[in-house]
């Protein structure tokens, strides 16, 4: 029976070689929404570490102005912002370290075993942990006594101890920084272990975080980059108390600029721009799969009224309707069957060339994916032709002959 629908099909290759495309690409497009789709829903089950709600995120602009100065006025912001009632704690970090964050820094770091590693780099100051509630799950986290410290403290999240430290105990083991020659340039000591800091948010890939501290008793001689406060606020605080913090803001640092949003908003944000990025090809998708839809039937269709004698010789000589049916969408799933093969061996250049990171599961679930729905597609386009085929009576199609 397949040996006899595939001579069909290669006679008929003229008229099915559109199709055929048509298929083939229609599975490379499903293949690419899937993998978006099953690759960001990976990541919601996974903790971020972090609370967002009663949080708010202030940016803090100047202009030119010397790097001293603008390390002075920053020592000022935290300590004065323990007078207002609204706000029960506040912290310093740079504007690459805070949740929803849309920038990275990542570095190279090696182990005791001289194996290295790639970690996003996160500047965060001693209040931070209480503001984000960030769990401390071994070790603590920056306090005072870090100024005494002669190593460089650092914290890591789960994820480096796993994949650093083998999950053995990180606390107290040395983390190096080497130059091109592997000579130590600096050296860390981990004082603590954070269950996850996933400050990208819900979608954002799980990655080794390395947390180092604010010290604004230290000279700083990048200041860029320290130009976010955050502020964990009491329950009930309105928007009202924006104007005021400005207000107070604006006056202490002499006229700098001050943005003011909550951590909710920018995770509604972030939320939605991946919605959207997962919406709008999968709209595309909807529509090529309609028109392959459609254009299958339509083929099926035209290649019926065709092949009328050849369908009234079949039922002259026996054939029923279940034959009729069965050669109808046999041949349309030995034409969509060609086309899912041709797409896998496109598909599984993807992880084989490494072109991103994604776990090799999520592609194979949706070339599994992809490949059932385009069977389901191809088996109901082809059930009406396949009925029209079958109620074709021998005197007609000789009467059409």
């Amino acid at each position: 029976m397949i040996k006899h629908l595939f001579k069909l099909m290669w006679n008929r290759k003229r008229s099915t070689a559109l199709l055929f495309v048509e298929i083939f690409l229609s599975f490379l497009v499903l293949f690419g929404v899937f993998s978006t789709i099953y690759y960001k829903y990976s990541h919601l089950s996974k903790p971020t570490g972090f609370n967002y709600k009663n949080i708010w995120d202030v940016t803090l602009n100047w202009k030119s102005e010397e790097t001293k100065s603008i390390q002075e006025k920053l020592k000022l912001l935290v300590p004065a912002l323990k007078n207002f009632n609204e706000i029960e704690i506040a912290s310093l970090a740079t504007d690459n370290s805070t949740p929803y964050s849309e920038s990275q820094w990542i570095n190279s770091y090696k182990n005791e075993q001289d194996e290295s590693i790639g970690a996003n780099v996160n500047y965060l100051d001693d209040n931070f942990a209480e503001v984000l509630s960030l769990n401390v799950t071994d070790g603590r986290w920056f306090n005072k006594t870090e100024d005494a410290a002669t190593k460089i403290p650092v914290i890591i999240n789960k994820m480096m101890q796993e994949k650093f430290f083998k999950n053995a105990p990180a606390v107290g083991k040395s983390i190096y920084h080497r130059n091109e020659k592997n000579e130590i340039v600096k050296e860390y000591k981990v004082i603590g272990v954070v269950q996850a800091y996933r400050y990208g948010g819900e979608f954002e890939e799980t990655m080794p975080v390395m947390i180092h501290r604010i010290n604004l008793e230290k000279e700083i001689k990048d200041i860029y980059p320290y130009r976010k406060l955050m502020l964990k606020m009491k329950p009930g605080t309105t928007i009202a108390f924006e104007e005021k913090l400005v207000k107070f803001l604006t006056n202490i640092t002499d006229g700098w600029e001050i943005n003011v949003t909550t951590v909710e908003e920018k995770r509604n944000a972030v939320i939605k721009s991946n919605i959207l990025q997962i919406l709008f090809p999968s709209v595309l998708a909807f529509f090529l799969i309609l028109n392959v839809g459609f254009g299958l039937m339509g083929v099926l269709w035209y290649s019926i009224n065709r092949r009328k004698s050849e369908i009234g010789l079949r039922i002259a000589i026996g054939a029923n309707n279940k034959n009729i049916y069965e050669q109808i969408i046999g041949e349309a799933l030995l034409l969509g069957t060609f086309a899912i093969v041709v797409g896998i061996a496109f598909a599984l250049q993807v992880p084989i060339l490494k072109l991103f990171k994604i776990e090799f599961v999520i592609y194979l679930i949706s070339i599994a994916t992809s490949s059932i729905f385009l069977y389901c597609l191809v088996t109901v386009c082809s059930f009406y032709p396949g009925m029209l085929a079958s109620k074709i009576q021998p005197v007609d199609a000789l009467h059409n002959e």
